[in-house]
């Protein structure tokens, strides 16, 4: 068992002993992702999951916004490798209709799996939600739910 020093446990009880916060005050402003081809990226985006892109500051050659139902994607033009990811870190779309999903990418040619990766494979979790999981052109993973 690895014990914690002194100093940590200070600082757990500090924030153990914060004031919560209120509820609804805490939720996703963003996400970022580092891209190799913005131009790629962005229609990959919108042409699978129709998200929007909308004016995002800086150079449009540099970073694309899209967004995301009250939320926005960056991406970011990224020089060199794309850090490699595996599946277990992903982020997760919900959508109002999974079959209606499931049918655009496989007209679209876009492979998905369920998450042991069996190849066409949609799943359900413990809690009876549906899913499946993608990857983006540079292979960042997307879970993709019915969630409601």
């Amino acid at each position: 068992m690895r014990l914690l020093p002194l100093a940590a446990l200070l600082a757990l009880a500090a924030c153990q002993s914060a004031a919560p916060l209120q509820t609804g005050a805490t939720g996703l402003d963003h996400a970022a992702i580092h891209v190799s081809d913005l131009d790629a990226s962005v229609a990959f985006y919108e042409r699978v999951f129709d998200l929007d892109e909308i004016p995002a500051p800086g150079d449009p050659a540099v970073i694309r916004w899209l967004g995301l139902d009250g939320a926005e994607l960056h991406l970011i033009h990224y020089e060199g490798d794309v850090p490699p990811t595996t599946k277990a870190v992903h982020f997760a779309l919900r959508v109002p209709d999974l079959d209606a999903l499931v049918d655009r990418v496989e007209a679209l040619g876009v492979p998905y799996s369920d998450w042991p990766g069996a190849a066409s494979t949609l799943s359900v979790r413990g809690d009876g939600i549906r899913q499946i999981y993608v990857q983006d052109p540079d292979g960042y993973w997307i879970e993709v739910n019915d969630v409601r």
